[in-house]
């Protein structure tokens, strides 16, 4: 929930950037707030670091907030924690505590105890769980990090990788938020698609979604600028994927990078190599935790395919290349202006059941012949694909659900897409009207797809 935790890169003019700046930090006394690169680093994966320096003669409290993403969600029933690792000498409490900012109270506080010097180098800490007195009736508001000024004065300490976390789904360590999964299990999903597509293809080079810098400790993940304007941690990642789709009984179809970045650069065919390499390793470091298909272009599908013979490999060009069981699905997205979603209104009807068809992503991106503007706009296509996404929320960066609906020839399936939870949902799990839509198709499977000539049977008409 803290922003810019780990100071790993930022947001400027809405578009991601890797210049590592103070933004959403605020200080507390009279102490200077400053991105600092002095040996030793926390890691070499985390190799900046917030610097505060505590003036002579400093009495009093003094120390940190942050704003969070647009503010903090607090709730009363939920336990949290709060860690930070920190480097210098100070013996003396860390008070974290959550700061109301309409009515300028503490929303109850968390003691850490310290007796650390410089000579021990980077040192983690964490709070004992802690309840909020009550329930903020609102997200303004923000969470702070305070100290005994007089033990700091004169002196220079060092933090990195700042959290506060609130409780988890089945209290699982570096899970998911809770009221999310709670919202993504009461959808009846049986699919989840991992670990999303934008967020796998990455804006540019190198910066595709590389699943061994997703494992491991959050000090080893560097993270890398995101599709949707701001630093993407990679603190959700592959395993804790897994794990959340495992405790949701969720179906995996896990995404594999496959060449080609969003701003068009492909790698040639000739050093796809490592890549390819690199699809068997992921596979045995997710099995224990999942029973997957893959989503997969063909230049991967022979060496997949040979270790993985019984995995179904779905590949996201049309027609599928791939003809040999157990393959035959496809996987389309499509980005497109209104008048071609119109176009696709019975695109499926008379499509073979035997040729599997998800729609998995999907957006108007244009108005017209404008390529400039980006809308979302619910496509046209009927009901009879064999999976057809309703909703297209993958270019509804501004909203906070992430949900997809796929519906199947005999039952509703609902395909979750929840690469961008971790990013966008820190101030509360909001339930938009679209979810409401998903729900219904999950809770009223349907068997059977009226057939009509004209696309606009119920438009109203005009006065």
């Amino acid at each position: 929930m803290i922003r810019n935790r780990a100071f790993q890169g930022s947001s400027i003019n809405r578009a991601a950037s890797l210049v590592r700046n103070m933004d959403h930090w605020n200080h507390v006394g009279e102490v200077s707030l400053s991105i600092d690169t002095a040996s030793p680093s926390l890691s070499s994966g985390l190799p900046y670091q917030m610097r505060m320096d505590v003036p002579a003669g400093t009495t009093g409290p003094v120390g940190f907030y942050n704003e969070g993403f647009g503010g903090f969600n607090v709730n009363a029933s939920q336990t949290y924690i709060a860690r930070l690792y920190m480097r210098g000498d100070y013996s003396g409490d860390i008070s974290c505590y959550f700061h109301r900012n309409t009515s300028d109270e503490v929303l109850n506080s968390a003691t850490i105890t310290v007796d650390q010097t410089s000579s021990d180098g980077w040192k983690q800490t964490y709070s004992p769980t802690f309840h909020p007195a009550q329930t903020a009736s609102d997200a303004n508001n923000t969470f702070y990090f305070t100290f005994d000024g007089e033990q700091l004065a004169g002196q220079s300490v060092y933090f990195n990788l700042l959290s506060e976390f609130k409780q988890t789904y089945k209290n699982r360590h570096n899970g998911v938020r809770f009221d999310m999964a709670e919202a993504l299990d009461n959808l009846g999903a049986n699919i989840v698609h991992l670990p999303g597509g934008n967020n796998m293809e990455g804006l540019y080079s190198p910066y595709y979604w590389k699943w061994n810098e997703t494992t491991g400790s959050l000090v080893d993940r560097p993270g890398r600028p995101d599709t949707w304007g701001d630093i993407n941690t990679d603190g959700f990642g592959l395993l804790e994927m897994m794990q959340m789709a495992k405790d949701l009984e969720l179906e995996v179809i896990l995404g594999v990078w496959g060449e080609l970045y969003l701003n068009g650069e492909i790698v040639p065919e000739v050093d796809l190599q490592p890549y390819i390499d690199s699809v068997p390793d992921e596979l045995e470091a997710i099995r224990p935790l999942s029973s997957e298909k893959n989503e997969q272009p063909l230049a991967f599908y022979d060496a997949i395919h040979a270790a993985y013979p019984s995995i179904n490999l779905i590949p996201t060009i049309n027609p599928n290349p791939i003809s040999t069981p157990p393959s035959g699905s496809v996987d389309l997205h499509i980005y497109a202006n209104e008048a071609h979603f119109t176009s696709l209104f019975s695109n499926f009807d008379q499509a073979s059941r035997d040729y599997p068809v998800f729609v998995n992503e999907y957006a108007a991106t244009n108005i017209d012949s404008n390529t400039n503007a980006e809308i979302g706009a619910q496509t046209f296509g009927s009901s009879a694909s064999d999976y057809l996404c309703c909703l297209p929320n993958e270019h509804y960066a501004a909203l906070p659900t992430f949900w997809e609906v796929m519906e199947a020839r005999q039952t509703v399936r609902i395909l979750a897409s929840p690469d961008l939870l971790h990013v966008y949902c820190r101030c509360g799990c909001a339930i938009i009207i679209n979810y409401k839509v998903d729900d219904d198709f999950g809770s009223y499977p349907t068997s059977s797809t009226d057939s009509l000539s004209d696309p606009f049977p119920y438009a109203l008409e005009s006065d």
